[in-house]
Formats: structure tokens, sequence, C-alpha cells
């Protein structure tokens, strides 16, 4: 996947800006932190049981830029979660990282219930700027 995604970027005029990093998610993103790398977004489609991980350690490692934007996706999975019918082993996951995002009092957030469902998290500061 890589390679394909490499040769794409190659034909763009910013693929050079562009670094492919491959390994464990936790591992780059405390990489990134190690690099003092911040982001306007960040897209988190991973595993699922790595979700609250990766909020925690963007947060902890300030890896959002001000103003910056998180993008969460799969936080319905078909209503998996929370309709108990074609219930998951990544439900559980998904539940846990839901309630985690709704009782944080420090970002402002919005599910959208579009197919599988997509978080857009802010920081609360960034958001009274508006």
């Amino acid at each position: 996947i890589a390679d394909v995604a490499r040769s794409f970027l190659d034909r763009s005029p910013v693929g050079n800006k562009i670094e492919i990093m491959i390994g464990p998610a936790l591992n780059s993103l405390e990489i990134l932190a190690e690099k003092r790398m911040k982001f306007d977004v960040i897209y988190i489609d991973a595993d699922k049981k790595g979700y609250v991980q990766y909020y925690k350690t963007i947060f902890e490692k300030d890896l959002l830029a001000p103003e910056g934007t998180i993008i969460v996706d799969n936080v319905l999975k078909s209503g998996d979660p929370y309709s108990g019918e074609k219930y998951e082993s990544n439900s559980d996951a998904i539940v846990e990282f839901n309630d985690m995002v709704l009782r944080d009092k420090n970002v402002h957030k919005v599910m959208i219930p579009v197919r599988d469902g997509v978080y857009l998290i802010r920081r609360m500061e960034d958001t009274d700027k508006a």
C-alpha cells in the first residue's frame, strides 16, 4: 500500500512534503511528537481498540495545532455498538471511545451519523474564537 501511495504522491506537486510512516500508529504518533510536529487535521481510522489511546496521545503530546480538528471515522459502525443486533468485537471499543469523548469537557464535538459515523472534534478554546 505504501508503494502505491508513494507512486501517486510522486506525481503531486506537494508529494515531496508528505512522509509515509509504516508501523503501529501509536509508535508513529510518538515519533511525530518527538519531532514536535503539529497538525491542522488529524484523521483517525485505525484499529478501534486503539482509538482511546490515540486520542489521549494526540492531546498529551500536543500534536493538534491551534484551531485544529480531529476527524474520527467509524464511531457508529452501522449502529452496532448501540443496536445489540450485529454486535462486533470492536463495538465495545467504539462505545468506550464515544463515552470518553462525550465526557471530555475540553473539546467541542459533533457526531455526524453518515454511514458508519464520523466525529469532528476541536478544542473548546478554539471554538470560542469563532
